[in-house]
């Protein structure tokens, strides 16, 4: 017989202690006295085979009367339980369990079923039902019968996956088998098989990866995945008797040999009959999803109005971007209306390292929302905000500022502009702006950044990096310094943008709040009594975090909309306790307050911003004083 998690700790308390009451036991693993009793049935089991006992005696206590090293031997088993011990566990085999349940559940039912007080159950199902809101699936709840998931077949599908990834996205792993690798996911717990075969995964990663070899079928690695997930559960189902209920496409479309070779070598594999249904389901996961797709059955979704949608949010946009942002989003559409999951790893990511770009997608997704009557899922939002920032990026490297130089030479045309392309191609950094000789320099103003000459000069008041028509090792070193130099010198540690949005009068310490909604308010109040924002502001944010939240990590950074915004200021807000924002657990606050900067300040401002973020973890954000963090944040020191 397996030891259980809980039963271990149990027992190592007991090992700890001469003797101890099974009442000090419930207290130090926050259980009911009524568990703990029924975990020491199971390890008196488990001790008669190794020769030791455990022994219960009315008003003195439980001990170990036997060798102790036969109990360390046990406590060091291998747990193979399917019941789950620990909290993290106990939510996850909830969530499955909640998803596969054909009727109505009770909070005492979980709590038997687990072996748990009733008050540990409370506390494990609210986590749950906050884990099906992050994926807009509401528990219903009545009086008097308890909670149920109302779901069609294809939603519970798209939930398990959801499910899986959400607790488990980050295992997934290549393995090799005879000199071919495939994808495989590991460290699922063993009580999830009771709802989903997950031995078949690696058996459908090896079926789908040849066939795709063999058709020359491209998908991404998350989009695979994701298919492999989709058939692993859509194989179970069958088994089970449960299969979708969707309008059949064209005969046709499924008797194409590539998906018939397909599904044939999974029928084989599995010896299952899968219908048209499920056939077609799988036809729409490779149109959605494959990068060399072949042509849709789906009518294409109206690009022109979502071209348009996209430059109303995003006016200055190119058109590779446009045309990327597009052709995901029609897919997308389709995608969502047709329930496939959508797997993005990176969407905490997203919102902690680019918030801009992830707001401007939330426009974007509000828009697409309301036309094409869909809820956008925040994992694709987070992929139209990687659309957006790397148009950013691709700007930035265009519109880089660069360190104009001036380059002063009385050697030959040619070998002036010899030096002036290796400058350039050494250090991309420089842009050389003029090139003049000594006479013309005598009648110029220098506005450049940087001089070089080929010649012996002194110019009063600037530094001259004389260097050979040929530039050496020694000189190329003298510019590198130089240039490391003028970077230091064009960026104050904090940039002016920012640092006016620093006010006193704006940084709170240590409020004891216990909601978002709280603070919001606290803050928002605070706006609006100071003249920096209009009484709409409050539920403006307040509306902004149910498109999405605005915590990563221990940090929110909620806002609401400019147009309620009188004048620009961040606000900072340390908390006396965490509280719960979204799925993460809050302790600093900073409120955005923007009216109208330029695209650009706001770029310096969020880099400002996000960098002072990344150091929440230092002794001064948690125990500084109002006038220590001011000075931080408005100067650096």
């Amino acid at each position: 017989m397996n030891i259980g998690e809980r039963e271990k700790e149990i027992l190592s308390i007991i090992l700890k202690s001469k003797i101890i009451t099974i009442s000090k036991i419930a207290k130090e693993v926050q259980l009911s006295n009524k568990t703990v009793s029924e975990s020491l049935k199971k390890i008196e089991k488990i001790l008669e085979n190794e020769d030791v006992s455990l022994v219960r005696k009315q008003n003195l206590g439980v001990y170990i009367e036997g060798d102790k090293e036969k109990v360390l031997k046990v406590l060091n088993q291998k747990n193979t339980s399917k019941i789950p011990n620990s909290k993290i566990e106990r939510i996850q085999y909830l969530c499955f369990y909640v998803l596969t349940r054909e009727e109505y559940f009770t909070q005492q039912e979980l709590a038997d079923l687990l072996f748990i007080s009733k008050t540990t159950i409370e506390k494990d199902i609210q986590e749950v039902f906050r884990i099906f809101e992050h994926f807009n699936i509401r528990i219903e709840k009545i009086n008097g019968k308890g909670s149920f998931v109302n779901l069609m077949e294809q939603e519970k599908r798209k939930l398990a996956i959801d499910l899986l990834y959400y607790f488990w996205g980050e295992n997934w792993e290549i393995q090799e088998k005879n000199g071919s690798y495939f994808s495989n996911i590991s460290g699922i717990p063993d009580f999830v098989t009771e709802f989903i075969d997950i031995s078949i995964i690696g058996s459908i990663s090896e079926v789908l990866q040849t066939f795709l070899f063999e058709e020359k079928i491209s998908l991404t690695d998350i989009s695979l995945q994701a298919l492999i997930l989709h058939i692993s559960i859509a194989i179970d189902r069958l088994k089970d008797g449960h299969s979708l209920e969707i309008e059949s496409i064209e005969e046709k479309e499924l008797n194409q040999e590539w998906i018939q070779k397909l599904i044939r070598k999974l029928e084989e594999t599995f010896d299952i009959l899968i219908p048209n249904t499920e056939i077609q389901n799988i036809i729409i996961h490779f149109e959605m999803n494959n990068v060399d797709s072949k042509q849709s059955f789906q009518e294409p979704t109206n690009d022109s109005l979502i071209s348009s949608m996209i430059q109303e949010s995003i006016p200055l946009i190119d058109e590779k971007t446009l045309l990327g942002l597009v052709t995901h989003l029609e897919a997308a559409i389709l995608r969502i209306k047709n329930g496939l999951s959508i797997l993005n790893p990176f969407t905490n990511d997203v919102k902690n390292n680019f918030p801009i770009s992830f707001d401007e997608a939330i426009i974007i997704k509000q828009k697409i929302d309301s036309a094409f009557n869909i809820t956008t899922p925040e994992q694709e939002v987070a992929y139209i905000a990687v659309h957006i920032q790397a148009f950013k990026e691709r700007q930035k490297e265009e519109y880089q500022q660069r360190i104009s130089t001036l380059l002063v030479c009385s050697s030959g045309k040619g070998t002036a502009q010899l030096l002036a392309a290796r400058l350039r191609r050494i250090f991309p950094e420089i842009s050389v702006t003029r090139i003049i000789s000594v006479q013309k320099l005598m009648s110029s103003e220098i506005e450049e950044d940087m001089i070089i000459s080929t010649i012996p000069l002194t110019i009063e008041g600037r530094d001259v990096i004389k260097v050979s028509p040929i530039l050496n090792d020694q000189e190329i070193k003298e510019i590198g310094l130089a240039i490391n130099e003028q970077k230091v010198i064009s960026r104050n540690f904090r940039n002016k943008e920012f640092s006016n949005l620093i006010q006193p009068e704006f940084i709170f310490i240590d409020e004891k709040m216990n909601s978002k909604e709280k603070v919001i308010e606290f803050i928002g109040n605070k706006l609006i009594s100071e003249g920096y924002a209009t009484r709409e502001i409050i539920s403006s944010a307040i509306e902004r975090e149910e498109l999405a939240s605005t915590s990563f990590g221990n940090t929110a950074t909620p806002h609401g909309s400019p147009k309620f915004v009188n004048q620009s200021v961040i606000v900072f807000l340390r908390l006396k306790e965490d509280i719960l924002w979204g799925t993460n657990k809050v302790k600093y606050v900073f409120f955005i307050c923007i009216k109208n900067e330029s695209a650009e300040a706001l770029e310096q401002i969020y880099d400002e911003l996000l960098d002072i973020m990344e150091d929440t973890t230092k002794r001064i954000f948690r125990d500084g004083t109002k006038e220590e963090l001011l000075m931080y944040m408005k100067e650096g020191i």
